[in-house]
């Protein structure tokens, strides 16, 4: 508790009080880079929540949702259709071309989902308003990139025979929501782990990125020291840059979340705080004389 305090106090120097800045450089650099790893990780931590929310409102009604497709599932598969798979070739119990329409819920009225029809030739799908076409060998299904304006996919003569009945497509679907049902459960032990890992390690990443960023921003605030002239060194400017990087990083990760598109949201906003620091700065809490003080 008493370390979230004292953050809470370094964030709030750090975002409204640059005449305090000269009391980060009697801290140690690594104060100040913790206390940046710690904001960094803390904005993680704020949009990991934001992405999993809408995981949390699902969850409960995750079981209803799958209750609900399942029966969808089972209504959709005709009664009595037969399809027998023997050593490479179909065959139905239907007459055909036989054809299965897409769940009403689709919305796709104008093509069916499949079409059965073992007397057809592969170049029969143009003439079909299928979405799939199953031939005596083979699937056809289309293709925008192919020449003939569809792909054809073999069905190998292995030996192979099986059957897909009302009864086993039962059994799968009913296996299948079995599976799903229990997914709610890995929902909010990933969402724990998500929420409890992901920010630590994400922040450490952004950590090392924003460092960097900092770093070649310190080089132009130095720059303008200079200007100044003011006896900044480059090491207290960038372990300076670690506190005055709050509210830029506020900003630009507003500005990210809501699509704003400002331009150089972090960069103008930096150079600018960092100009109003050096300014505020009385001289003798700075300079290389207190650099070797410390």
């Amino acid at each position: 508790m008493n370390k979230l305090r004292s953050f809470a106090r370094v964030f709030q120097s750090s975002l409204f009080e640059p005449g305090v800045y000269g009391r980060f450089l009697k801290r140690s650099f690594m104060f100040s880079s913790l206390y940046l790893l710690g904001l960094l990780t803390f904005l993680v931590f704020i949009k990991s929540v934001a992405v999993v929310i809408p995981f949390v409102i699902w969850s409960p009604h995750a079981k209803g949702t799958f209750t609900e497709y399942r029966l969808k599932a089972l209504e959709w598969y005709p009664k009595g259709l037969t399809v027998t798979f023997n050593n490479g070739s179909v065959r139905t119990n239907m007459d055909e071309p036989y054809a299965i329409a897409f769940p009403k819920d689709f919305g796709i009225n104008d093509k069916t989902f499949i079409t059965f029809d073992t007397r057809a030739q592969t170049k029969s799908i143009t003439e079909y308003q299928t979405y799939i076409l199953v031939t005596k060998n083979s699937i056809v299904y289309p293709d925008t990139t192919s020449d003939k304006g569809y792909k054809i996919y073999p069905f190998k003569k292995s030996g192979d025979y099986f059957m897909i009945t009302k009864e086993n497509y039962e059994v799968l679907v009913n296996k299948l929501y079995s599976v799903a049902s229990a997914l709610p459960q890995f929902f909010i032990l990933g969402i724990l782990t998500f929420l409890f890992g992901i920010p630590f390690i994400m922040g450490g990443l952004w950590f090392v990125l924003m460092s960097v960023r900092i770093f070649f921003l310190t080089l132009i605030v130095l720059g303008l020291s200079k200007l100044l002239k003011k006896s900044f060194t480059l090491r207290q400017l960038f372990q300076l840059g670690l506190h005055a990087a709050t509210f830029p990083l506020l900003f630009e990760f507003l500005n990210s979340s809501n699509n704003m598109g400002i331009p150089f949201a972090f960069s103008f906003p930096f150079v600018a705080w960092m100009v109003i620091v050096m300014i505020s700065l009385p001289k003798n809490s700075y300079g290389p004389a207190l650099e070797k003080s410390v």
